[in-house]
C-alpha cells in the first residue's frame, strides 16, 4: 500500500483558513486536484463550517452599522444600568425561556426525528443550499447528509447506511483503513466527521450511526449489516432487527430512515 505523501491534516486545515502563503496555497490547489482523500477532508471543512454557520449566523448582526460607531460612553452607562441588582430576577427568567422553552419545542417537533437516549439530527445540503434535516421530506440523488449528535463519555463512532436494495455502504475516517470508528473524547451537538452523498437507488437509506467502547473493524461491521439487512427491501423492518442484534462492543446506535425519489 502506498504511503500518503500529500499535506497533513494541519496544513489542510490552514488552506481552508486562509492561513497559508500563496506559494504554498499553490501546491495544496494543485494536490487537491489529483488526491481524493484530502479533497474530501477539505469538502468536510467546508460542510463543518455551514453548519456552524446555519446554527449561528452572523450576517444579520455584522451589517448593522452601528456596531462599529457606538459610543463608549453610552456603552458604560447601559452597563451601570444594566446590573442593577433589582434587575437579577428578571435575568434568571429570561435564562429559563431562552433555554426550557426552545428545547421543549425542539422535543416535540414531530419532523426531526431522534432516536437512542440522547438524540440524532441532520443537516442536508442540496445545491449548495444547507437546509434544516427532516425525515417527513423526500430526498434526492446528490443531497450530502451531515449527522451530529451527543454523547457525553469518551467512545468510538462509526458510520454505515444501508439502501433500500440491501447494498450496505460504510464512511472510513480513513480511506483504505481497517478501521470504521473514529476515537471521541465527548460530543455535545458535534457534527460526525464523516458526511453522506446519497446515490440515485430509489426507495429509501437507513443510516447508522454506532456509539461503541472500542475501535471497530470495518470486516466485522460489513459482515453484520449484510446479516441484518438480508437483501431485505424494508427498511424498517431491518431498522427493527439492527436494534436487536447490535454488533459487539457497541454501546448503543442511532439510525436515521430517510425516504428517496
Amino acid at each position: 500500500m502506498n504511503r500518503h505523501s500529500g499535506p497533513g491534516k494541519y496544513t489542510l486545515e490552514r488552506f481552508f483558513a486562509g492561513e497559508l502563503d500563496q506559494k504554498s496555497s499553490a501546491e495544496v490547489k494543485l494536490h487537491l486536484e489529483t488526491c481524493s482523500e484530502c479533497a474530501s477532508y477539505v469538502k468536510s471543512l467546508d460542510l463543518e463550517k455551514a453548519v456552524y454557520l446555519n446554527k449561528h449566523p452572523y450576517r444579520d448582526w455584522a451589517a448593522v452599522s452601528n456596531i462599529e460607531t457606538a459610543e463608549i460612553s453610552l456603552l458604560e452607562r447601559m452597563k451601570s444600568w444594566l446590573f442593577k441588582p433589582a434587575f437579577y430576577p428578571l435575568y434568571g427568567l429570561a435564562l429559563v425561556l431562552c433555554v426550557v422553552v426552545p428545547f421543549i419545542i425542539q422535543k416535540d417537533d414531530p419532523g426531526i426525528q431522534y432516536k437512542g437516549n440522547r438524540g440524532l439530527s441532520f443537516v442536508y445540503k442540496r445545491d449548495g443550499v444547507l437546509h434544516d434535516g427532516a425525515t417527513g421530506k423526500l430526498f434526492q440523488q446528490g443531497d450530502q447528509i451531515q449527522l451530529s449528535y451527543s454523547f457525553p463519555d469518551e467512545h468510538y463512532a462509526g458510520l454505515l447506511s444501508i439502501d433500500s436494495k440491501g447494498t450496505v455502504s460504510t464512511y472510513q475516517p480513513v480511506s483504505g483503513g481497517q478501521n470504521l470508528t473514529t476515537y471521541v473524547k465527548e460530543c455535545d451537538n458535534c457534527p460526525v466527521s464523516q458526511s453522506i452523498i446519497l446515490d440515485g437507488t430509489p426507495g429509501g437509506e437507513l443510516i447508522i450511526l454506532l456509539i461503541a467502547r472500542k475501535e471497530l473493524l470495518l470486516d466485522d461491521i460489513r459482515s453484520w449489516a449484510a446479516q441484518v439487512s438480508n437483501n431485505d427491501v424494508n427498511l424498517s423492518d431491518v431498522e427493527k432487527r439492527v436494534r436487536r442484534g447490535l454488533p459487539r462492543d457497541v454501546i448503543e446506535c442511532r439510525t436515521l430512515l430517510l425516504q428517496k425519489r
